[in-house]
């Protein structure tokens, strides 16, 4: 488990960063932000897949699972927008 939480963290923090790079290399063009919206919703479920290994509350793991799942539909939703 620690291993699958540390791979969480990194991929995280490594989405987290392009996230910004993206943003701030061009605002303006569409293309930067149907990307960063794509990454920003990889995040969203490798963040909701951490708090839900990490949560030792059973209601809390739920709602975070839960989560797992809207972020994990956004992520085909946003890739064809930026394609």
């Amino acid at each position: 488990m620690v291993f699958a939480n540390t791979s969480l963290i990194v991929s995280c923090l490594v989405s987290l960063i392009l996230v910004m790079l993206i943003i701030v290399s061009n605002p303006k063009r569409s293309l930067n932000r149907a990307l960063a919206v794509y990454i920003a919703s990889t995040f969203l479920w490798l963040f909701a897949n951490l708090l839900t290994n990490v949560s030792s509350d059973p209601d809390i793991s739920l709602f975070f699972a839960r989560t797992t799942l809207v972020g994990a539909a956004l992520i085909p939703y946003t890739f064809f927008v930026f394609c």
